[in-house]
This record gives C-alpha cells, sequence and structure tokens, in this order.
C-alpha cells in the first residue's frame, strides 16, 4: 500500500510511503515518527500500524492558508478524531465537500482514496486518524448492525459511503484517545492495548451514530435538496457565533423556508435552532473544560450578548451552571 502526500498542484511531493500489505509488521506492532515540513506548514506525526490497521496522531500548523493533495492506492475505512482546528475539502467519490470541525468525528470508507483538504493561515490542528482494510473491518460483519452493514455491501461494491454528519467527540472519545496515545506498556502487550483502544473507539463511533441511519433512510428529499441541507448544516457551524436567520439561510442555500425546516428536522433530528444552540453549547462546554478562558469571555465568543442568557441556555442543556461544571472539574 501507497500512500503519497503532495502540494495541491501535484508539483511537489511532501511526503510517500510505502507500507506492506494490509500494514502486516514483522514485529507484531510497528511505530515511527514522521517530521515534516513545507513553506511554514509543519507537521509531527507519530505513527503504529499492525495487521489490518494504521494509526496516525499529527499535529500540524499553518503559518498561510494551504492546500494538500493526498492519494492511497488501496481500498480503507478511515476514522478520523478531529481534536483541534478546522479544515475543509473535497474526497475522490464524493459529491459534496467535507467539513471537519473542532471535536468532531466521521466514518468512511474510500475504495481509492485521492482528494484535497484546505487549511486557513495562522491554524494548528491535531488529530486522530485510524485506517482499517477491508480485510480486518471484515470480522464485524454483522447484519444486526444497520453502520456496519451498510458499509459491507459500499465494500462489496467498491463503492464510497460516509455517515451523512460528522459526529461530535464525546468525553468517553476523549478518555479512550488519551489512554491510546498514552499507551504504557511494551512488546507484545503494548500491540494488544492499542487495538484495544481502537476498537473502543470504533464502537464508540457506532454508538455516537446510532440512530442516524434511520434519520438518513427517512429523508424524503431529492439528492439535491440533500446536499443543500448538508451546506445549510455547515453554515450553521460554520457562523455559530453570529448563525444567520431562517430567512438568510433559506436564500443562502437556496431552498424555501418551508422545505428547509422540514428537511433538516427529518434529516439531522433536531430543530435549525435546536441544532444552533447545542452546537454553540457544546462548543462552550469544551471550552469551559480545556482553556482557562473566563465565562464571560466564553459566552461572548459563542455569540451571547449577555452571560446570563448564557448561563440559562447552558443549565437548561447539561443541568448544571458554567461554573459548576467547571468546578466539579469534568476534565479527563
Amino acid at each position: 500500500m501507497r500512500t503519497t502526500i503532495t502540494t495541491d498542484d501535484l508539483a511537489e511531493i511532501i511526503y510517500e510511503h510505502h507500507y506492506p500489505g494490509n500494514f502486516a509488521s514483522s514485529c507484531g506492532l510497528s511505530e515511527k515518527r514522521i517530521d515534516a515540513g513545507y513553506k511554514g506548514a509543519k507537521a509531527q506525526i507519530q505513527e503504529y500500524y499492525f495487521e489490518g490497521v494504521r494509526i496516525q496522531h499529527g499535529e500540524c500548523s499553518f503559518r498561510e492558508a494551504m492546500s494538500i493533495s493526498s492519494e492511497t492506492d488501496q481500498p480503507i475505512l478511515k476514522m478520523l478524531f478531529n481534536l483541534s482546528g478546522r479544515s475543509f475539502g473535497q474526497v475522490n467519490g464524493f459529491k459534496t465537500d467535507l467539513f471537519i470541525n473542532e471535536y468532531e468525528h466521521f466514518l468512511t470508507y474510500i475504495p481509492e482514496l485521492g482528494g484535497c483538504l484546505h487549511y486557513e493561515a495562522e491554524t494548528v490542528t491535531e488529530n486522530l486518524e485510524i485506517i482499517l482494510t477491508p480485510a480486518y473491518f471484515a470480522r464485524f460483519n454483522n447484519q444486526e448492525c444497520r453502520i456496519i452493514s451498510q458499509f459491507t455491501q459500499a465494500i462489496e461494491r467498491q463503492e464510497p459511503l460516509r455517515m451523512p454528519y460528522n459526529g461530535k467527540i464525546d468525553p468517553l472519545m476523549k478518555n479512550t484517545i488519551r489512554q491510546l496515545l498514552q499507551n504504557p506498556f511494551q512488546g507484545s502487550v503494548r500491540r494488544l492495548f492499542v487495538e484495544s483502544k481502537v476498537l473502543e473507539l470504533f464502537a464508540a463511533q457506532l454508538e455516537s451514530f446510532k440512530g442516524m441511519v434511520s434519520c438518513y433512510e427517512r429523508n424524503h428529499s431529492s439528492n439535491k435538496d440533500h446536499e443543500k441541507l448538508h451546506y445549510a448544516k455547515k453554515l450553521l457551524e460554520a457562523r455559530f457565533q453570529n448563525p444567520p436567520t431562517i430567512y438568510e439561510l433559506s436564500r443562502l442555500v437556496g431552498l424555501n423556508e418551508f422545505k428547509l425546516k422540514k428537511g433538516f428536522k427529518e434529516l439531522f433530528g433536531n430543530t435549525i435552532f435546536g441544532y444552533s444552540t447545542e452546537y454553540r453549547l457544546g462548543f462552550a462546554r469544551q471550552f469551559l473544560l480545556d482553556t482557562d478562558k473566563t465565562i464571560a469571555d466564553i459566552s461572548n465568543m459563542i455569540g451571547y450578548s449577555h452571560q446570563q442568557h448564557f448561563s440559562t441556555a447552558f443549565k437548561r442543556k447539561y443541568g448544571v451552571t458554567p461554573s459548576e461544571i467547571r468546578k466539579r472539574g469534568d476534565r479527563l
């Protein structure tokens, strides 16, 4: 298996590596560190791979806006957990762009990976990428799990597939990721520990995506409307500090207000206002737990003009006030 990362115009190879078939490792678990740089961009990547699985934890910084292309010459099932920063791009086989925000994860099958991701200037990103080969994924084939069944069918047909929208990285996932990256073991036990955490994250993703399939199947909109609804969701996320009105969102995505509101609720299981509020409060919760920013700063950052309004909405969602959740120490 070959993986190549290049500039968006394919003029220069930034990184290329050939892996053994099915990521076979002669020592049980292969590990290496990768340091790469290009025009002010720097990347530090810790990589592990063993039979059927490749794991990469990467931290990248971009001084200038940059677009990076990548390709893999073998089919893969990809789990990605975005811990910091955001990006968007295009992946071969999918009509809609891929957006990934901070503290989001996604699951996708790509028969032959090729695409381009775009990064903003002066940004730092951190993510965990787990690649499963079709042979490794086959061990999970279970007709009782609709998501696994869907991906199994996609693999058999060699058709690209991804979940309808990204999931949120929850505390359980964050804890599992941290344990994976801080693996204290050596030798054969080290590989067992890594694989156990990969399986935990896969199970957590399936649980997170539960209900998505049925929401997806209940959507009776055309493919074109479906794409517009996803675009509406991404606009809400991109403008969470100052969300557009229903009227403005309707004009931006090209759907009348009735179809927009009805289709959004059917596809995502929430109203436009409800989703926007949950996204903003989820963002605030992460900042409360992961930073020392004041509650007033966080309230202002997510678009609340009055801190009391923010505290009321936060307590309605999480059952505690912002100050209480910070004092309680829900850090992982």
